[in-house]
């Protein structure tokens, strides 16, 4: 009798044992979609590209003025890519001249240097007391962050030029050869890879056990992260994917494809805010539908595909226009907010200016947030232009040129062609200038004052060996000599307080407040 009901027992516990793998499988494994929040990082940190797998570009402390900065350092080439990476209580930093370098928080003195054998054209990336980069000697690293000794390093077939990104055990990073790579963490091993058959110069991104990434054949791309599996892929209507970065989360992906140059003025011929159109003098609303019916009508002139994390579908034309200047970038990375929106630079006209003549205009490029469940877009940055063409403000917070977000709080943070400027979005007020690029000429970007300015960058200094100088009146800018199309505003990191300010072969370390 005891043994049937020992037998008994034991057939309960295996029941119940088997109905509760049953639910976690059925609600808990990774068919079961989440829209998930923009992922927990310690914000003394700055691990990877645009702060963490997502690239949300956004830390949760609020820091503002005053701005103080702490040291300047100029030790060594720079590409343009690269965003300083920050973990340990140091900065990596990937270099032009083929070594990776960690420098000290403190005074930015090198602590260490590792030589590969070629150029270091992207942004590295942190996690458990390591370091993963790409090379265009055709290889992908790892280096012990204490000291800068080589993990492991795994042979690709042709150069890399992508940031990695760091999630489930895994680095995943794009190949100039076709392959995306899924490499174990701590041994290099390859656990899967996949081919798209055209080079990969996106860097990808990771959310909800999936990884995102554009390839140059023009596809946005969903892979299962476990097994390399493809979830979906998208056709967009740009010219490839290169020199930028996939965001994802909160159930969506944003891609940002290469376009041929529309660098147009808005009024240019019959052009969507042509005075004879007079879009410009209309509400918001009408601007938006009128940009987005223009969108799906000229396919191919869309800046930003907003995508469906689960099934790749576009829920809506999102209602922004090319804002880049003349770059091959056409439009900056969004940046991932908490409450399920995102950040976005976009363009309209209002009601108190007259019809724009310029190209991509300063004064026609604002910052809202996009709701990313009905396609709208919330004014932030509500400054109106004036007749001369200034602003009422008296500091414009965007640019016509290459620019880029992040988000710190309540504060938006925006590099631009000319300066580093932080909008506070409780009530829309600029905040005193970060670093300036050129000099200070009121009222433009100074607010009528230059005097409170971190730190400016308007020295000249004969460019490194293998960088070409591009002078223009009142800026002097360095590029890379052998650049294959870029043009883009990396954004400045923010780990805890202090602002790491990269321009050129420059690198600034500024202190704001917590507020």
């Amino acid at each position: 009798m005891m043994t049937k009901k020992i037998i008994l027992i034991l057939l309960i516990i295996i029941g119940f044992l088997t109905l509760g793998f049953s639910f976690g499988k059925k609600f808990f494994s990774k068919e079961s979609f989440q829209n998930s929040p923009v992922l927990a990082q310690s914000s003394t940190d700055w691990p990877q590209l645009q702060h963490d797998a997502q690239h949300s570009g956004y830390v949760p402390q609020t820091v503002g003025p005053p701005y103080t900065q702490l040291w300047r350092v100029k030790h060594f080439p720079i590409s343009t890519r690269v965003q300083p990476i920050i973990a340990e209580n140091k900065i990596f930093l990937p270099s032009n001249n083929g070594s990776f370098y960690a420098l000290n928080t403190v005074n930015g003195q090198i602590s260490w240097s590792y030589l590969t054998g070629g150029a270091l054209v992207n942004t590295a990336a942190y996690n458990q007391g390591k370091v993963y980069f790409g090379s265009t000697d055709h290889y992908i690293y790892a280096l012990n962050a204490v000291n800068g000794s080589l993990a492991w390093r795994y042979l690709t077939s042709s150069t890399v030029k992508t940031a990695p990104v760091v999630a489930e055990g895994k680095v995943f990073i794009g190949g100039s050869d076709g392959y995306f790579y899924a490499l174990e963490e701590n041994s290099g091993s390859l656990v899967w890879r996949y081919y798209v058959g055209m080079p990969i110069y996106d860097s990808a991104a990771y959310d909800n056990g999936r990884v995102y990434f554009g390839g140059m054949d023009s596809k946005a791309y969903a892979l299962e992260a476990s097994t390399g599996n493809l979830l979906w892929s998208f056709q967009t209507n740009g010219q490839g994917f290169r020199d930028r970065w996939t965001v994802a989360g909160n159930g969506k992906a944003f891609f940002t494809p290469m376009l041929i140059d529309y660098h147009q003025a808005l009024n240019s011929g019959t052009y969507l805010f042509h005075a004879e159109n007079n879009i410009y003098n209309q509400p918001w609303s009408v601007q938006k539908q009128a940009i987005v019916d223009h969108l799906a009508s000229n396919p191919y002139q869309q800046a930003m595909y907003v995508l469906n994390q689960q099934t790749g579908q576009q829920p809506f034309v999102a209602p922004v226009l090319y804002a880049s200047g003349g770059s091959s970038s056409p439009h900056p990375q969004p940046v991932l907010l908490p409450n399920g929106n995102v950040n976005v630079i976009y363009r309209r006209g209002f009601p108190d200016e007259p019809a724009e003549s310029g190209a991509t205009t300063v004064d026609s490029l604002f910052v809202g947030e996009l709701d990313v469940n009905s396609g709208d877009i919330i004014p932030i940055d509500d400054c109106r232009t004036i007749n001369n063409g200034g602003r009422s403000c008296g500091s414009p917070f965007t640019s016509d040129e290459s620019a880029a977000l992040i988000k710190s709080g309540r504060i938006l943070y925006e590099d631009i062609a000319r300066g580093l400027i932080g909008l506070d979005t409780a009530n829309n007020s600029f905040l005193p200038l970060i670093a300036l690029l050129s000099p200070c000429v009121p009222p433009f970007l100074c607010n009528n004052d230059c005097s409170n300015i971190a730190v400016t960058f308007n020295d000249y200094v004969p460019p490194p060996v293998g960088w070409r100088l591009h002078d223009e009146p009142g800026e002097v800018i360095y590029q890379e000599a052998n650049s294959d199309g870029n043009d883009t505003k990396r954004p400045t990191p923010l780990a805890g307080n202090v602002f790491y300010i990269l321009h050129l072969s420059d690198l600034v370390a500024v202190q704001g407040a917590y507020q």
